[in-house]
């Protein structure tokens, strides 16, 4: 019967994890009595009795916290800056974009009206201008 109780016991100490609870609570306990000793009984992460626990757990949770916000701001505040460069760069590169395809199109007006006059040309008389020309200058020139 003994033996039987002993390993309800165990079981139950295996169970809830009772060893670190205990471990834990002690840890809590001995810190409180450093704090009472050092006159720290005034803090918001103090219990008091008519204290929850869970709102002291808290108010010690935040106090631990705090450092670890900090960080978490300015590294925040340091990806907004980043951000904001970034979006300047591509606003930069929006505005190029929208010149260099203002500048393309026109570009390419000019050379679709070239293109319309030189279709526009009689390109046989043209040819024949031109051969003659090849020819006459043959002609004009010593050997």
């Amino acid at each position: 019967m003994e033996d039987q109780i002993h390993q309800s016991c165990e079981n139950l100490f295996k169970e809830f994890n009772v060893r670190d609870s205990i471990n834990t609570l002690h840890t809590v306990v001995s810190e409180a009595r450093a704090r009472k000793q050092r006159g720290e009984v005034d803090g918001k992460d103090v219990w008091k009795e008519n204290l929850a626990p869970r709102a002291a757990v808290r108010a010690r949770t935040v106090r631990v916290m705090e450092p670890e916000v900090e960080h978490l701001r300015a590294q925040l505040k340091a990806l907004e800056e980043e951000n904001i460069a970034l979006y300047a760069q591509c606003e930069d590169n929006n505005q190029k974009q929208h010149a260099a395809d203002a500048k393309t199109a026109e570009l390419l007006d000019i050379l679709d009206d070239v293109y319309a006059k030189w279709s526009r040309l009689p390109q046989d008389e043209i040819g024949v201008w031109a051969l003659e020309s090849a020819e006459n200058v043959g002609f004009a020139q010593p050997p």
